[in-house]
């Protein structure tokens, strides 16, 4: 059996599967808000793990993010405004053109996102000169959009 949850009157049980002598297989159960669930086994009902495995629920939604105004040389705190964001170790924070898609540095333009609490994530901006179009160009004083994932997920869309 496997236990999703964080306290004894939250505990969602599933029925886990043998999968091999080294792997046990249960099914994520539903649940209805973000968060992140500690995940035990046990073989005789009795005894489970403790081994700090986690299973995180993400739904983020970004509302806002402040400033407005990003410094050129990618020094800018960014403060992320939002819902559904969890503490999961994983956050990103990505930047976006609705236009044309964007590199930074030669890569995908996300940056590690602090958590601070279910509403707000902190993270730094890029460089300008390190933000250019996929077809080449700077982006210059062009707009971006920051959108919020973990590590796994993909940005959300707005």
């Amino acid at each position: 059996m496997c236990r999703f949850g964080n306290s004894e009157d939250e505990y969602i049980y599933v029925r886990a599967t043998l999968a091999s002598s080294t792997l046990i297989r249960c099914k994520v159960p539903q649940y209805t808000k973000p968060d992140v669930l500690n995940v035990e086994v046990t073989i005789n009902g009795e005894s489970y793990t403790n081994d700090n495995k986690t299973y995180g629920y993400f739904d983020p939604f970004v509302l806002d993010a402040n400033p407005k105004l990003l410094a050129v040389d990618g020094s800018t705190l960014v403060q992320i405004k939002g819902l559904g964001f969890v503490d999961s170790g994983q956050c990103k924070a990505g930047y976006d053109n609705r236009t044309s898609a964007l590199t930074c540095g030669g890569g995908v333009c996300s940056k590690t996102a602090t958590f601070v609490d279910k509403n707000t994530l902190n993270t730094t901006s890029f460089p300008q000169s390190e933000v250019r179009y996929s077809s080449g160009g700077g982006v210059n004083w062009d707009p971006m959009y920051i959108d919020a994932l973990v590590w796994g997920d993909q940005f959300t869309q707005n």
